[in-house]
């Protein structure tokens, strides 16, 4: 196992998480981060595979991170069905090529994290959406 974050970020409550990424490498990669500040997660390829999961009601999903360097299609739907769950932390968007001009919609309430970022800041981000939520 991947020993966890020491410190501050420690109290940060877990989640399960869905990872969605097209690209395996930046999949993989935030699936491991999160797995290093304590929580559950899952890389899924689509939107579309992340709408799967959530419509699960056994899934217990808390989070879903969205890595990508360009809209695709499922993301707005993607957002609309992470807002509708209660309880949720939400959904981050995790790029180094978009911006908060292209995220339209549902998108638009969602957080951006750019690439390239640090264990650090992930851990910092996720505590900022749980005292929004």
């Amino acid at each position: 196992m991947t020993p966890m974050l020491p410190g501050p970020f420690t109290d940060v409550r877990r989640h399960r998480a869905l990872v969605v990424s097209e690209d395996p490498l930046g999949g993989r990669t935030v699936q491991r981060l999160l797995a290093r500040l304590g929580h559950d997660p899952l890389w899924v390829r689509s939107p579309h595979e992340a709408l799967g999961h959530l419509d699960d009601p056994g899934g217990g999903w808390g989070l879903v991170i969205v890595e990508l360097d360009a809209l695709v299609p499922g993301l707005e739907a993607l957002a609309s069905a992470v807002q509708r769950r209660p309880g949720a932390l939400g959904m981050l968007v995790v790029s180094g090529r978009l911006d908060t001009a292209d995220m339209t919609g549902p998108l638009r309430d969602q957080p951006l994290l750019r690439k390239p970022f640090e264990l650090i800041e992930l851990a910092a981000e996720l505590r900022r959406m749980g005292r929004r939520g």
